[in-house]
């Protein structure tokens, strides 16, 4: 079992019940902007915690990649680089005001539920009224590999959230592309090679609109590649 303090001092203590406090009632307004009943929320906040908790436990003592990202973020030099160094920073900042691994975990646990919560948003808007589809859909978010990888000190709690803000935004992208931007966002910051599919796949949805003018079409097109040429040449 690895050399861990769970809480640390008083205020890491403090810090993952703060976390928990605030997830909790963000659960709550997250989820009555986006149509997902409050009881679903509150269950789904709690069952994933519990699997974040889960997972503290088990790279505890088996080790892991989140164990990795936490002993390795005393590391990190300010370098701003998408993907690995990203989480790196994320850990530091929250390990240089005292936060616990356990409230950084928790953190990572508020940021997974996010896209739990969007899928759930999407699936059950889309059975429409089937009471047994939004059973399944009920029982497809609660499965426990969904609560499991999303919820820890890591790149998938981040790239999850931004998988369910797609879903959620691409309903009706004209009402929400602030979503789906922040999804490309929160994706670029951890897997900027997926950002990137997300971008080329949603420019070309575009190109190919015929309800969109020609020229904006051309024009976007232009862009589009003027984009690829630039990403291909990054270093």
């Amino acid at each position: 079992m690895y050399d861990v303090e769970l809480f640390g001092d008083p205020f890491g203590l403090f810090s993952a019940v703060f976390v928990f406090g605030f997830g909790f009632i963000y659960s709550i307004y997250f989820c009555k902007k986006i149509n997902v009943p409050t009881k679903f929320a509150l269950w789904l906040y709690l069952y994933h915690t519990l699997f974040s908790m889960v997972y503290l436990y088990y790279v505890l003592n088996n080790g892991g990649d989140a164990l990795g990202y936490y002993f390795k973020a005393d590391k990190f030099n300010f370098e701003f680089r998408p993907g690995t160094f990203f989480i790196y920073g994320v850990v530091y900042f929250f390990k240089s005001i005292s936060f616990s691994i356990v409230g950084i975990f928790l953190v990572f646990n508020l940021i997974g539920v996010v896209g739990l919560y969007c899928v759930l948003s999407s699936l059950l808007y889309l059975v429409n009224d089937s009471i047994k589809l939004k059973r399944l859909a009920v029982m497809f978010i609660f499965l426990p590999s969904m609560s499991f990888w999303t919820s820890a000190i890591g790149k998938d709690a981040i790239s999850f959230a931004a998988i369910g803000l797609t879903l959620y935004s691409c309903i009706h992208l004209n009402k929400r592309v602030s979503y789906f931007i922040l999804a490309i966002f929160l994706m670029f910051l951890v897997r900027p090679h997926i950002a990137s599919i997300m971008i080329i796949a949603f420019s070309l949805s575009l190109i190919f609109n015929k309800s969109i003018s020609l020229a904006f079409r051309f024009g976007f097109g232009g862009g589009l590649l003027f984009y690829v040429v630039l990403y291909c040449h990054l270093p």
